[in-house]
């Protein structure tokens, strides 16, 4: 997908983003690396080894989580912050802020426009956020358990049976997850946006359900 962006943008990944996503949503401090006048507040990573490391196993994961491992990690081998140059992934690779994160998960919830900056047309945030696997495939699962009342669209998970799921919301609620417990949601039908950063690398702990489920507890008419 990053290979066919470039080619039909005709320009880097980096840049495409900047121009058509970044730029427009005054997302000022998301990209691939971080300049050398903010370094000091990237936030410091914790949890089990380094995900991405090359000698990396499943073994030595398991054997973490086992052990509790919760001391500080240094990733910056594999997710280095101070080169421009380094390769822009389309899975992962961006520094961001909640703020900005903010401002992404707002156009989504918006359909697609943010303070008059239009990034996706209605319908294909639609269509983005609508189920594609068909019931054979369901329930996905990405480790175990499987995720439960949740099909999955063009890039995020999305709520089918709230009785399945098991934790109050509603159906259409879409969202996703990283290694580090970075996790949002979007409810169009609450025009609610959860959004939790926690820097802890692989915990097997979910303190991004804890928090959905109180902030749905937390709704009131």
């Amino acid at each position: 997908m990053t290979y066919l962006i470039e080619v039909i943008s005709d320009q880097p990944l980096d840049h495409f983003l900047e121009k058509t996503l970044f730029n427009p949503l005054g997302m000022k401090d998301t990209k691939f690396y971080v300049q050398s006048e903010k370094r000091d507040r990237i936030a410091t990573m914790y949890g089990l080894p380094d995900l991405g490391s090359p000698d990396m196993t499943l073994g030595k994961l398991v054997v973490a989580g086992e052990n509790g491992f919760n001391e500080r990690i240094d990733v910056s081998a594999t997710y280095p912050d101070s080169k421009p140059e380094c390769f822009a992934r389309g899975g992962h690779g961006l520094f961001s802020t909640i703020s900005d994160y903010l401002r992404f998960a707002q156009m989504l919830l918006n359909g697609g426009e943010l303070e008059g900056s239009r990034i996706l047309g209605r319908k294909t945030v639609e269509l983005m956020h609508t189920n594609h696997l068909s019931s054979e495939l369901l329930p996905f699962k990405v480790v175990d358990p499987p995720e439960y009342g949740y099909g999955f669209g063009l890039g995020s998970r999305v709520l089918l049976n709230v009785a399945e799921s098991r934790k109050p919301g509603s159906a259409g609620e879409y969202g996703w997850g990283g290694a580090a417990k970075t996790y949002y949601w979007v409810d169009p039908r609450e025009e609610m946006i959860g959004i939790l950063m926690a820097q802890s690398m692989m915990h097997f702990d979910s303190p991004e359900e804890v928090l959905q489920v109180l902030a749905y507890q937390a709704l009131m008419d």
